[in-house]
């Protein structure tokens, strides 16, 4: 008899303990699923915001405020343009980008610049990596009107909580997408 007493005790207190730890587990599990439901949260409202930095970034762009283009860059960013060109400042960059857009203004270009298929992969928290395509129909060029295109790859960080372009590479390609 002791021995069964003994062993319904057993029995008892195992019990008790497997349940407490299956509580335990899906306590942690709850929690896990709250901090990544948190984290997607997160993540949704920094991808608007890049999102919305680069529809700021067509919008200067298009209307010639390059000021307020250039304040979308870090002060060290470094921007490759699609010639081939490259600037190590965003004073450079700026600067680099007005006497293009006064030849623009003069030549009284389309300013018909988007992009699309934007992408972005979160390297981090606070640095993302953003593909896109450009795309500038009737582009003026001598005494003719094209479509051009092409490819930005961009790495931005964030700062004082703002998304800042730290690096652009910008590629034209000859087939034109639309």
């Amino acid at each position: 008899m002791l021995q069964f007493v003994f062993c319904l005790k057993l029995s008892i207190t195992l019990s008790s303990c497997f349940s407490q730890l299956k509580q335990n587990i899906q306590n942690h599990v709850t929690i896990q699923e709250d901090m990544n439901n948190k984290k997607m949260t997160d993540m949704k409202k920094e991808e608007k915001a890049i999102r919305e930095v680069f529809t700021d970034y067509v919008v200067f762009w298009n209307n010639h405020e390059i000021d307020r283009w250039g304040a979308l860059f870090t002060k060290d960013t470094k921007f490759i343009t699609w010639s081939g060109g490259r600037y190590d400042s965003n004073k450079a960059n700026i600067e680099s980008h007005k006497k293009a857009h006064k030849f623009l203004q003069e030549s009284k270009q389309n300013m018909t610049y988007k992009l699309d298929d934007i992408t972005i992969k979160f390297l981090h928290d606070d640095i993302a990596l953003v593909y896109a395509t450009w795309i500038w129909k009737d582009f003026k060029n001598d005494d003719s009107v094209e479509d051009r295109s092409g490819h930005l790859t961009m790495v931005l960080i964030k700062s004082n909580d703002r998304w800042l372009i730290k690096t652009t590479q910008n590629t034209r390609i000859e087939k034109i997408l639309d």
